[in-house]
């Protein structure tokens, strides 16, 4: 049977990080993979960063809202968020516009340059949407600049939140063997970082049949369900490159 393993920091806006314990990625592909979910209306921008002789595979997806989500695919660390202001979201706006975003080409490949970084870029505005593929080398002087301020912001998400890493025992076992979670995250800003929590809870780990739907979601095994914790409200600080980690067994 396959799992769908859920975990997450019980914050106040709780973050949440989804993994598929039967199945490994592969990260070699340079093909992008966006989905149906990212041409919603809440999107306002998603960047896939993918290949190169590493096999990266980055995905930066900006809601309208100003949430920030950055994904490492590659090392498999999980995602985490950032927030940015309404400021920097006109400036993301002004810089498509000025870089006349919405009047390029579906696709600048130079098909002679091997091991090259893939950059899928969707961007939508209130009255227009456009989808570019590129490989940098075959972009025009515009294109390239996008590709350098992206670049920037992805850092800018990356280097100002958390990271997320969860390691398993096992992604195979029978049934009556234990698997043991390890919960890893770390602050990876360059500055102090205060976490809030609504009582002693700090995580859970949530176990779904891999044939779940948000809809119908299939509960195996839920860490939390025979925890009592305090009700106090407490705010953990984290200082740059400071690390917590969990361990249970399910």
């Amino acid at each position: 049977m396959r799992y769908k393993l859920f975990f997450s920091l019980v914050l106040s806006s709780t973050l949440l990080f989804s993994c598929n314990i039967s199945g490994i990625l592969d990260s070699s592909s340079q093909k992008s993979d966006f989905s149906e979910e990212l041409y919603s209306d809440n999107i306002l921008l998603s960047v896939e960063i993918t290949g190169g002789i590493a096999g990266i595979y980055n995905r930066l997806v900006i809601e309208k809202n100003g949430i920030a989500s950055f994904e490492d695919r590659a090392r498999r660390s999980g995602k985490w968020k950032s927030q940015l202001s309404m400021a920097e979201l006109a400036d993301l706006d002004s810089m498509m516009s000025e870089n006349d975003f919405f009047d390029l080409s579906e696709e600048y490949i130079d098909p002679q340059v091997a091991d090259a970084f893939l950059y899928s870029i969707y961007y939508k505005s209130d009255t227009d949407s456009n989808l570019v593929n590129t490989d940098n080398f075959a972009a025009p002087d515009n294109l390239k600049n996008i590709i350098a301020e992206l670049n920037k912001l992805v850092e800018k998400v990356k280097n100002n939140g958390l990271d997320f890493t969860l390691e398993l025992s096992k992604t195979s076992f029978q049934i009556g063997d234990s698997v043991k979670f390890k919960f890893v995250f770390q602050n990876i800003s360059s500055g102090e970082l205060t976490l809030r929590f609504f009582d002693g809870q700090i995580f859970d780990f949530s176990v779904y049949a891999a044939d779940s739907t948000p809809e119908n979601k299939k509960l195996i095994w839920n860490w939390a369900a025979d925890k009592a914790f305090t009700a106090a409200l407490w705010q953990m600080n984290l200082q740059p490159g400071e690390v917590q980690q969990f361990e249970v067994t399910w």
